[in-house]
């Protein structure tokens, strides 16, 4: 009896939890939770969600990975991961043109730097997996005080920031913008030249 309780309450859950979001579509932030953003990639559905009742500057986020089946999505796999600030937008997608996907978290820190932080992940045998990710070359660069901006374009991930002079307020930067890109190859930012 348990047995076939359990069997029948696990779709119901299921349901329940996908439809508290409208429909996916590819690289859309589709979800109508502030604190849970999602994010699709053929038949693999990405939903990431900040911890529940925990500050918006510091706590947890949980990523969950579905599979789309019919009605239903299949849980496949999750993953918890420490968290500065707020979840701002995920993707799902393929950074190297390979057959496992890569899952990208964008959190953005409390306070009036707003700096921007990636967390980069593959889903590769069924597991996710963290990768490395080196920003030092941002944080040093002259001129940056954060206010990290991210966007997806042509299955590159860009981040552009304001550069600051001297004498700049935090509201007023003067030094132009920076864009970079990820060189995913080698796992760091690299300026994009005009």
């Amino acid at each position: 009896m348990q047995k076939h309780l359990t069997s029948f309450l696990r779709p119901v859950i299921m349901l329940l939890l996908f439809l508290m979001c409208r429909h996916v579509y590819p690289g859309d932030d589709i979800s109508r939770d502030p604190k849970c953003k999602e994010s699709r990639l053929g038949d693999l559905l990405l939903r990431v969600s900040e911890g529940n009742k925990e500050l918006a500057s510091i706590g947890s986020y949980t990523i969950a990975l579905y599979r789309l089946d019919g009605d239903l999505p299949d849980f496949v796999t999750g993953l918890v991961r420490p968290r500065t600030g707020t979840v701002e937008r995920v993707w799902i997608t393929q950074l190297d043109k390979g057959k496992e996907p890569e899952i990208i978290v964008w959190t953005t820190c409390a306070g009036t730097g707003a700096i921007g932080k990636i967390d980069l992940f593959r889903f590769t045998d069924g597991k996710i997996v963290p990768l490395p990710l080196d920003s030092s070359k941002v944080i040093n660069i002259d001129g940056y005080m954060g206010h990290d901006e991210f966007k997806m374009e042509n299955g590159k991930l860009f981040r552009t920031f304001p550069l600051y002079k001297d004498s700049d307020p935090n509201s007023t930067p003067t030094g132009g913008t920076m864009k970079m890109v990820l060189d995913f190859k080698n796992m760091e930012w690299k300026p994009v030249k005009n």
